[in-house]
């Protein structure tokens, strides 16, 4: 096309754009001239010629109706405004209009250039022709609607007729024209040889496979309904606009398959994850079953195929039972995510881009925008009331770094990551389980070797909660992903789980591969055969790789029709023997801008932007898109839409490995620079979501040499870690911090932040001997500065640790100090309060209850002075504990529904169901085993609704125990079996859940049963060392070998009742435990009476129990004494 005839079609495109503004009585005319001068252009001398091209057929109805009300003026009005738009949308892909034909028009793609992704085009020129008419529709008013027909086959191209124009002639345009008449209206209908050229990036359905005057066999037609979004569409790997065909993965592909059937079959869910060396082809292998997925569609029914034709068929059940819809939601829903390596360290980054792409939040949105997009995702889906529904959201959306911190759900709780983490994995549990009510749901993860451990925990919960539910995960690593994570899939059941080893082709296989790729060949040298399968060694990605190479030194040379290859210059080609060889090969011919610019992007990373860019090199900026175009071209780099920062393109390497390769090729002088750049270009753009992006930020300051600001990153990075509940990184980001922050006293104050954070964290991790170093680090730091408040949170967190470690006395003199700093500080009544309840907690664990009294007094009311909540909590709990301990039950009971209260109007549910399970403890302790069971269940209901399952299975062990003192025996024994059957090994409650066991079998009368549980009691009591749980497993041996010296069992071993009781007595007195010892004698006392071996000794017992009792005011137990 020659220059001015372009310019004037870009005039025209611009003007009509215009049109709202300028308006028609100036648009029109302007046009029109614009329109007559392009006619008196000189015809453009183009001989003919066969090729390949893409032609596009779209007729627009409802124009006849239209002019049966308006005047002939306005309808031509009308047409000429409505078919500048469409033919603008034409000219935006790279079409030319060949022709208008009445109401139709017909553009071709690939003529007189061709383009690599011409059928890609043409379909998102339809795309845009309809989005184009619906908005027209909407201005005008008007009832019109379109058909688009889209068909790529061979075509003559040449002028034609006493006008000479230039058009296509041929099978291909008349095939494109009949399947514009197929669609439906307002539909864009595509054949099978566009299709198979753009699949994989947009939503497509097949329909019924179309009979077309001319065809002896129907042909397969799909619908397009729309562009993929982002984390959907497939990376299409290939050579010179050569897709490459998927050889020698044909039983890969049939598991995959043969995965997804069962899922959906059976309602069952399954983990696969394919493991692979770089370049082997595990993104193909996923792309090849997306595509077969596609070609499928929900109702086909022309697979011949039984097992496809049976997955059809469930799914078609699945879309009639859902409710009719102008547009269905597909009945596999999708979701898809991919890890970087840059963002490795990024807590949560793979799920966080997983809800991002599905909810289409971007990294530049503000905050409040973010947050609105994310619940609007989530809160129509959950289906229960919406405040209920908005909680689960803003958990989720603050662990994956959106911040929530005035959410009225979560502001009460912040300092409580732990629980806050929890809630968040178990809602977003449970919101996957909501759609797999619906329907079964495909989850994609890629790179998994680069994911963050807190994304691969959270999608192990989602597993766990889910097993029974339609989820088909597939991931996707290399085979260093099992170094950092050995345990991946240990915590799936066997049948759940499969590992699939995706090896090197073969032989045959890469022969294949490489004949399909050189298909233009007409016949391929054997020496150029043996040189790309010498170096593969199987490899696909190398095979693409090398081809390319040698098509860039001029060893292949393409044609339009035909390739031809080179046989002197074949001759002379090194090929380096490893694919990063390779890699480099190819980077070194290129031309020095374009490999600037490629190492440019390699220091952003794998995915990376052109602002970015624009930033690392000003001097180039003009040439930047052209260059981005030229990489894209070399298939170096493939376009990512939409991008994540709004107002740039995104881009992204088309493999890591080419990424990495680039980027070692980058001066270090250079990459310092670049590095600077890119941490102030992340600063800018994200703006106030920056943090979410801080260990990125850190490592570029750090690469960059700029330790000060690396410091200053790593410190923040670690506390968005330690806000989320991501320990280990936490603690990572604090030491690299505080190993990069200069020793000058200046950052002192910095020193005593990163401080208090990692010794914070490594407490909470239980850490204590490092803990203790960094607590005294911190008051150092904190002396240097004269900051005394925070000399005070220094001495209090090493006061709690050395209690934590049984260094009572030390901990008394520490939290002393701290008292007396805090005493003296105006506005430290946060520091104070804290200090006088560890104290106070110390005293008690001391058996000083009496003296720590006041000090919980005091600690509560200094932090309801100044609505300290979470030190409120611990305070009242403190004063519950020590008030139960010195008998004032009346009283403890007052701070407790106080404590209960309160954590209700924080919305602190862990800390509400933790406090009912211990209210339950001490009711059933008084032996009001009915208001413990209340009590219990009231707080099992709690953790099941967020998730808490340590509690769960603590609740599940004393619910059973007390149906067993209620004699409810059958109750019982299923909360205890289910407790044992969902418990872990190393459960500390194991013991007394088949110690409880072993209860429930006596009063059923099954002596065996009951021996064989209660010495399994013992045993795990035994071996864990709790004192209570042994004296209780002794107990309950006595009462169970009391029964059976009444029914002995020949052959059967029977211990001696009094040795079991007195072992009990001796284990509940060590541990000056009184109420236990109480019921051990009760027991003791009736066995004695009944053997009579010494006259009186039972009742002397008895008596005994009852005034232990009555001393401890357990009124309830006295009345079971008598």
């Amino acid at each position: 096309m020659s220059r001015e005839r372009e310019q004037l079609e870009q005039a025209i495109a611009t003007l009509e754009a215009q049109r709202a503004i300028l308006g028609a009585e100036v648009v029109d005319p302007t046009i029109a001239a614009l329109r007559k001068q392009l006619q008196t252009l000189p015809t453009e001398s183009l001989t003919e010629q066969r090729k390949i091209i893409t032609v596009l057929f779209a007729d627009v109805s409802g124009f006849t109706a239209m002019s049966e009300t308006m005047d002939a003026e306005e309808v031509h009005s009308v047409m000429n405004a409505l078919w500048g738009r469409l033919d603008n949308a034409i000219i935006n892909q790279g079409g030319i209009i060949d022709k208008h034909i009445g109401d139709a028009v017909m553009a071709l793609f690939g003529a007189p250039t061709a383009h690599e992704d011409d059928p890609e085009r043409a379909i998102r020129a339809a795309l845009a022709m309809q989005e184009q008419l619906a908005t027209f529709r909407q201005e005008r008013q008007v009832s019109l609607a379109m058909r688009i027909g889209i068909h790529t086959g061979p075509v003559l191209l040449g002028r034609v007729g006493t006008r000479s124009e230039y058009t296509a002639m041929g099978d291909t345009v008349n095939l494109s024209s009949r399947l514009e008449h197929a669609a439906p209206v307002g539909g864009i209908l595509i054949s099978h040889d566009t299709y198979r050229h753009a699949r994989g990036l947009f939503e497509i359905q097949a329909l019924e496979p179309l009979s077309v005057k001319g065809k002896v066999a129907p042909i397969q037609v799909y619908v397009v309904k729309r562009e993929r979004r982002r984390e959907f569409q497939d990376s299409q790997r290939g050579v010179e606009g050569v897709e490459t065909p998927l050889v020698g993965r044909d039983a890969e592909l049939r598991y995959l398959q043969t995965a997804l059937e069962t899922v959906i079959q059976k309602q069952e869910a399954r983990v696969l994850m394919l493991v692979g060396e770089a370049g082997i082809g595990k993104t193909r292998l996923f792309n090849e079953f997306n595509h077969w997925l596609e070609e499928q569609g929900r109702f086909s029914k022309w697979t011949r195929d039984a097992k496809l034709q049976r997955i059809n068929d469930v799914l078609l059940q699945l879309s009639q039972a859902a409710e009719q819809k102008e547009e269905r939601e597909p009945s596999l829903r999708f979701f898809s995510a991919q890890a970087r390596e840059e963002m490795r360290r990024s807590p949560y980054y793979l799920i966080r881009d997983m809800l991002a792409s599905r909810f289409r939040i971007r990294e530049s949105d503000p905050q409040v925008i973010a947050r609105a997009k994310l619940e609007q995702g989530i809160i129509p889906v959950l289906r229960m009331e919406e405040e209920e529904a908005r909680m689960r959201a803003h958990f989720i959306g603050h662990l994956l770094g959106l911040d929530f911190a005035e959410s009225p759900h979560l502001k009460g709780i912040l300092s409580d990551a732990r629980q806050i983490r929890e809630r968040a994995f178990h809602y977003l549990a449970t919101f996957m389980a909501t759609l797999l009510a619906e329907g079964p749901v495909l989850l994609f993860l890629d790179h998994l070797h680069w994911a963050d451990e807190g994304s691969l925990d959270l999608i192990e919960s989602v597993v766990q909660l889910c097993q029974t539910l339609p989820l088909l995960v597939i991931g996707l690593g290399r085979p260093t992903f099992f170094e950092t994570r050995p345990g991946w899939g240990a915590a799936f059941p066997p049948l759940l789980y499969t590992q699939l080893e995706i090896s090197a082709l073969s032989r045959e296989a890469s022969q294949q591969m490489i004949d399909e790729i050189l298909h233009r060949v007409p016949e391929i040298p054997p020496d150029l055969g043996d040189l790309v399968l010498r170096g593969a060694e199987g490899n696909p990605f190398y095979i693409e790789e090398l081809i390319k190479m040698l098509i860039e030194d001029g060893v292949i040379i393409k044609g339009a029709e035909q390739w031809e290859v080179h046989a002197a210059q074949l001759a002379r080609v090194q090929v380096p023997p490893t694919l990063t060889g390779i890699l480099q090969a190819r980077l070194d011919a290129l031309p020095q801008p374009e490999l600037e610019a490629l190492q440019q992007a390699s220091v952003v990373g794998r995915v990376f932007w052109d602002r970015a860019l624009s930033v690392l090199n000003e001097v180039g900026r003009p040439q930047l898109p052209t260059l981005l175009d030229a990489l894209r071209s070399r298939e170096l780099v493939e376009e990512r839409e939409p991008s994540t920062f709004e107002g740039t393109a995104e881009y992204s390497f088309k493999h890591a490995i080419l990424r990495e390769v680039a980027y070692e090729s980058v001066l270090l002088r250079l990459r310092r620079q670049y590095h600077a750049q890119v941490a102030e270009w992340l600063i800018e753009i994200n703006q106030e979501r920056k943090d979410e992006e801080a260990g990125l930020i850190a490592e570029h300051f750090e690469r960059a040499g700029r330790l000060e600001r690396a410091a200053e990153w790593y410190g923040r990075a670690g506390h968005c870690a330690q806000k989320c509940y991501a320990p280990d990184l936490a603690i990572s980001y604090y030491r690299k911090a505080l190993s990069l922050l200069p020793e000058a006293q200046s950052h002192e104050g910095e020193r005593v932040q990163l401080y208090e954070g990692l010794s914070t964290i490594l407490m909470q991790q239980a850490h204590y001997t490092e803990a203790v170093t960094a607590y005294r680090a911190m008051l150092v730091a904190a002396e240097r500065t004269e900051d005394h408040l925070a000399q005070a949170r220094s001495m209090t967190g090493l006061g709690y640790v050395q209690m934590r470690q049984g260094e009572y006395l030390a901990a008394l003199a520490t939290l002393d100090r701290a008292e007396q700093v805090a005493r003296a500080v105006p506005g430290a009544e946060a520091e104070l309060a804290v200090a006088l309840a560890q104290r106070g907690t110390t005293l008690m664990l001391m058996g000083e209850a009496e003296k720590a009294v006041p000090l919980g007094q005091e600690a509560l009311a200094l932090s309801s002075q100044i609505e300290a909540w979470n030190i409120m909590t611990q305070s009242m709990n403190l004063l519950v504990s020590l008030l139960n301990r010195l008998g004032r039950h009346s009283q403890a009971m007052t701070y407790a529904n106080q404590a209960m209260e309160l954590c209700r109007s924080i919305g602190d549910q862990r800390g509400l169901g933790a406090l009912l399970n211990n209210l339950g403890v001490r009711a059933g302790q008084r032996g009001d085993y009915q208001a413990a069971a209340e009590l219990y269940r009231e707080a099992f209901t709690i953790a099941q609704q967020i998730g808490y399952r340590d509690l769960e299975m603590v609740l599940l062990g004393n619910l059973g125990e007390v149906h067993v003192e209620l004699g409810e025996f059958e109750l019982a024994e299923q909360l205890l079996q289910k407790a044992i059957k969902s418990a872990e090994q190393d459960w500390f409650g194991l013991a007394e859940a088949y110690r409880c066991l072993a209860e429930v079998y006596l009063g059923q009368n099954r002596l065996p049963e009951a021996a064989a549980s209660a010495e399994q009691a013992l045993q795990l009591a035994q071996s864990s060392g709790v004192e209570d749980d042994c004296g209780r497993a002794w107990r309950a041996r006595g009462r169970i070998a009391i029964e059976q010296r009444r029914r002995p069992i020949a052959g059967s071993a029977i211990p001696e009742p009094a040795m079991c009781f007195k072992r009990s007595l001796e284990l509940f007195t060590e541990a000056e435990m009184e109420a236990e010892q109480a019921r051990t004698l009760r027991v003791w006392a009736e066995y004695e009476s009944e053997a009579q071996e010494e006259p009186g000794r039972g009742e002397i017992m008895r008596q005994q129990a009852r005034a232990i009792f009555i001393r401890l005011g357990l009124e309830k137990e006295v009345e079971r004494t008598r």
